[in-house]
């Protein structure tokens, strides 16, 4: 994966540096999530990135408490 090329996953849709950022972000703030972050990062370095992109809508849930 590069800033201009997204990882490629198994579905073909492929994972964007700005999807694994934001998926990586989200999950430091639940201890619970840091294992599928870290597995995704890892896979990140293969070039794969089904993981994130599996838990990219999980790990990027807003909370309902307004700003």
């Amino acid at each position: 994966m590069s800033l201009d090329r997204p990882a490629r996953t198994a579905d073909g849709r492929g994972l964007t540096f700005e999807q694994a950022i934001e998926g990586v972000t989200a999950a430091l703030y639940n201890q619970a999530m840091w294992p599928a972050a870290i597995a995704g990062f890892t896979e990140v370095k293969t070039g794969k990135g089904d993981t994130l992109l599996k838990h990219h809508p999980r790990l990027t849930v807003r909370s309902n408490v307004p700003w």
